[in-house]
């Protein structure tokens, strides 16, 4: 595929989203909207994913590829109500599809925080408030 851009590889597909996996930033770059035109050599080993509009084949390819659910632009979020790791404000951490976690005091000096963690999803974490806890926040 060097040398080759998105169009010259679609064959009767219709792309609607393509990603590649950036190893030096970790993360996935939108190859549509980020400018990108032709496969380098520099990318070679990069990881690439493409969303179409229903089955199809590629250009390069005689297989027949099926649509790709929950790209990254599709995922859902986690959202944290309080802002984030706020020990002095009772919130919420929620993904619509892992439900919600609210902070509460495990008991009167131990908080249970809600969070987004690094997976994205909403988990807890144990802290020790110095004056005590009441309804899910510190004193």
């Amino acid at each position: 595929m060097i040398g080759k851009s998105l169009n010259d590889i679609n064959g009767n597909c219709n792309i609607q989203k393509a990603y590649f996996w950036s190893f030096e930033n970790q993360m996935w770059s939108d190859m549509i909207n980020s400018g990108f035109s032709i496969f380098q050599n520099s990318q070679t080993g990069f990881g690439f994913v493409i969303k179409v509009s229903d089955n199809c084949k590629l250009g390069t390819s005689e297989d027949i590829i099926p649509s790709l659910p929950n790209l990254p632009d599709d995922q859902k979020k986690c959202t944290d109500s309080d802002g984030g790791v706020n020990y002095n404000t009772k919130g919420t951490a929620s993904k619509e599809d892992k439900g919600n976690t609210t902070d509460f005091c495990v008991n009167t000096i131990k908080l249970s925080e809600a969070l987004c963690n690094n997976d994205g999803n909403p988990a807890y974490a144990q802290y020790n408030c110095p004056n005590g806890c009441n309804n899910g926040a510190c004193i």
